[in-house]
């Protein structure tokens, strides 16, 4: 399933405003009766029918861009998109549910899943702006970003959610990424300063018989040429949906810095040519780094730059653009 096969099959929908839904199921693969329709305002609508004997109970909610309603002399539950600009965060929603619900014959299963599926989404199609993010705090999504991206394109599909589920930079945990065999603190820096900053003394303090990584992603600032936070998040979903991945997922780690995928356009005029990403082996012998292990414990809220330049014996592996 893809956004290209939806909009392809959207496209086959004619609607003159005489009937309160056309619609068209979504595949015959498709154990359920899904269908994507559009409403008689030519708004676009997930449409799940119910067989005749099945009914759920549950009360018709409204949210900003987004509302789902039972109807009982159809026997449909309906999820509708009232502003069609958010057409591609649709197909998102649709091509998450399709796979979550393709295989399953239990309606009482099917149609919990398609209620659960608005709520969980429904957020995500909040227009609202929040204040606005730090030009710090953007370089620093960045090189995570570049790091999510890469180890996204990386693993095979069974893996994905496993890896977006990692990313834990946006979430405050100690290190960026939580992996099962390792775990990955990344600083974004710019080619010509020669520290990164550890900002507490947790930051590179390692889990429990697993590894623990620096990565160093370096960028140059070119407002004209470079990729902004936006370029990436759209690459990064566009391969989350090749692999059947939950995009659901990565929106939710945005959104706890206040992004989604269309405010994030704010801070296109942020911009930055990679350079390349370095990894650090910190468990190795004599890596200089301070953390909660070996400090006294009077001693807290440690902050710290480490110079790039003394760290050529401690490099895994680089990679320059």
């Amino acid at each position: 399933m893809t956004t290209e096969f939806l909009e392809e099959k959207w496209n086959t929908i004619v609607q003159d405003g005489s009937a309160e839904f056309r619609f068209k199921k979504i595949s015959a693969d498709c154990i359920p009766e899904l269908n994507i329709g559009i409403n008689k305002l030519f708004n676009r609508c997930l449409i799940l029918e119910l067989p005749p004997a099945n009914n759920v109970d549950f009360q018709g909610t409204v949210k900003q861009n987004l509302s789902i309603e039972f109807y009982r002399g159809s026997n449909y539950i309906v999820i509708q998109l009232t502003d069609n600009s958010y057409h591609d965060l649709f197909n998102d929603l649709i091509i998450s549910l399709y796979q979550k619900i393709k295989d399953i014959s239990d309606v009482d299963v099917y149609s919990r899943e398609l209620i659960k599926a608005f709520y969980k989404w429904s957020g995500f199609f909040d227009d609202k702006l929040s204040d606005r993010i730090s030009a710090d705090i953007i370089k620093g999504l960045f090189g995570e970003l570049t790091i999510l991206k890469s180890l996204v394109a990386a693993a095979p599909s069974a893996s994905i959610n496993d890896v977006l589920n990692s990313w834990q930079g946006p979430y405050d945990r100690a290190q960026d990424f939580v992996l099962d065999d390792r775990n990955l603190e990344i600083k974004t820096k710019e080619v010509a300063k020669s520290d990164v900053r550890i900002s507490s003394e947790f930051q590179l303090e390692p889990e429990f018989q697993k590894g623990l990584e620096l990565v160093v992603v370096a960028v140059d600032p070119d407002p004209a040429d470079g990729l902004s936070l936006q370029d990436l998040a759209l690459e990064i979903r566009g391969l989350i949906v090749e692999r059947l991945g939950d995009t659901s997922i990565f929106l939710k780690a945005l959104a706890q810095k206040g992004l989604n995928l269309r405010n994030i356009e704010a801070y296109n005029d942020i911009r930055y040519l990679l350079i390349s990403e370095t990894f650090y082996n910190c468990l190795a012998e004599g890596f200089p780094r301070l953390a909660v292990s070996g400090i006294p414990q009077e001693i807290n809220n440690l902050k710290y730059n480490i110079r790039i330049s003394a760290l050529d014996d401690y490099i895994l592996t680089r990679r320059d653009y």
